[in-house]
């Protein structure tokens, strides 16, 4: 666990970059927040007005990113992960994700994922468990440490892109 806070401020930093390049016009603010719930974070930027389900997310996720804009209000979700992402780690975002219904939700790590996860998706095609609303499903990444971003071409969905 230790190992996995040393990622949580880059992939901050990024969500930042990439939340602020998606929505210039938008209030961007980005927390680690692996030890607060979800719900306790949105409280305490004072969103809750624009987010009444938040007071129910009692969960504790490692990256939250919230954007603001008067007509609307978004959450990015990201779990972080030191070890090779498997098919646990998929079934904790997703339940996260099927509460939150973020825009974003992202599994992130250093490693590639599971040979078993790779079998699941890649060759018996199940990107279908990545799903968590109509038009949304989450995304599995690589962190590329010494660049502090992700490999884009490890992205998972193939074809995904930011």
């Amino acid at each position: 666990m230790r190992n996995e806070q040393r990622l949580y401020a880059p992939i901050a930093q990024w969500l930042r970059r990439l939340l602020t390049a998606r929505h210039p016009r938008s209030t961007v603010v980005v927390r680690d927040s692996h030890r607060t719930a979800l719900g306790q974070v949105i409280r305490g930027l004072g969103l809750v007005e624009r987010f009444p389900q938040s007071e129910l997310w009692e969960l504790k996720v490692d990256v939250v990113g919230v954007v603001v804009s008067p007509r609307r209000a978004e959450v990015a979700i990201v779990e972080c992960k030191v070890g090779q992402p498997n098919l646990m780690h998929v079934c904790q975002l997703l339940g996260y994700s099927l509460v939150v219904k973020p825009a974003v939700s992202l599994l992130i790590s250093p490693k590639p994922i599971s040979d078993s996860l790779a079998q699941l998706l890649r060759v018996h095609g199940r990107y279908d468990i990545l799903q968590y609303d109509k038009a949304r499903r989450l995304r599995i990444a690589r962190w590329v440490e010494g660049r502090n971003d992700i490999d884009h071409t490890s992205l998972i969905p193939p074809g995904e892109h930011f």
